[in-house]
């Protein structure tokens, strides 16, 4: 079996000041303010708010919009943005509004970026990347 990067099946653990919960027809949506703080597998994913959608009488959030000052980390590498969208089923995350991608010192900026988890494939919109390339036995040269 092929080995994936993540594993949206994994648990959500979701911490914040608050939250607001509602259910429309069995539909739940909980909205989480203040020091927002996700974590799923080894995604973790803070914002100033979260908008999460629970599809009838399922536990795992379909949907989840996070809000201002997105953070998203995995693996060393680092995504800020304005918006942070996480479609569950489709396992994609797109991070929209000064979006920029982190990797060591390299930087990808967009005005959004989108993640495809399964495949581990990146698409930026409007692209600017900026590469370094590694130095070796730390000359110091900078």
């Amino acid at each position: 079996k092929q080995q994936t990067p993540f594993d949206n099946d994994k648990p959500i653990s979701i911490k914040s000041n608050s939250l607001e919960a509602s259910d429309i027809e069995g539909r739940r949506r909980l909205v989480f303010t203040g020091n927002v703080r996700v974590a799923q597998d080894d995604v973790k994913m803070t914002s100033k708010s979260l908008t999460a959608d629970y599809p009838a009488g399922e536990s795992q959030p379909s949907d989840m919009v996070a809000r201002g000052a997105v953070r998203v980390t995995q693996n060393g590498q680092e995504v800020r943005c304005d918006t942070g969208t996480y479609k569950r089923r489709e396992s994609k995350l797109m991070c929209c509004g000064n979006a920029e991608l982190r990797d060591g010192a390299n930087r990808v900026r967009g005005s959004c970026i989108e993640f495809d988890l399964d495949g581990a494939k990146v698409r930026v919109q409007d692209a600017i990347i900026n590469i370094y390339p590694e130095e070796e036995g730390g000359s110091g040269d900078s």
